[in-house]
């Protein structure tokens, strides 16, 4: 039996969080295989490697609607985005945001989440309300 292999993007300006998310995901989500990338031109070119089943983004890096436009011309699903931040976020398509600082169980939670967003038989993804998890700084 062939096991089912998951392409994790993790985006972020900070090297040291790229290292805790990637190295989170290899040890608590067996089945990831996990890139990373310090913008989004090299989230690019990941992408178009291997199309990203979940990506994981440092919402404080992209201006406007930077995030959500590369995910259009990407075609990533937004259900499939987990946005990191340390406050209110304004990038409204986001469907899950975990706050930073990031605590590793509210990370997998958050994984989980968006790895088992329920399907409808007609093949469309059943719609869900935005998830924060954590507590933002205050």
């Amino acid at each position: 039996m062939t096991e089912l292999t998951l392409h994790a993007l993790i985006v972020d300006e900070d090297p040291a969080s790229l290292r805790y998310l990637a190295d989170a995901l290899s040890t608590f989500q067996p089945g990831f295989q996990v890139s990373t990338a310090t913008d989004l031109e090299r989230a690019a070119r990941w992408s178009e490697i291997s199309k990203p089943d979940i990506v994981v983004a440092g919402l404080e890096s992209f201006s406007g609607d930077e995030l959500e436009h590369w995910s259009i011309e990407h075609a990533i699903d937004p259900l499939s985005i987990i946005g990191l931040s340390t406050g209110p976020s304004h990038q409204n398509f986001v469907r899950t945001i975990v706050h930073r600082p990031i605590s590793l169980p509210d990370f997998l939670d958050a994984v989980h989440g968006v790895m088992t967003v329920t399907h409808r038989s007609d093949g469309t993804i059943h719609p869900r309300s935005t998830q924060t998890i954590g507590d933002p700084i205050t």
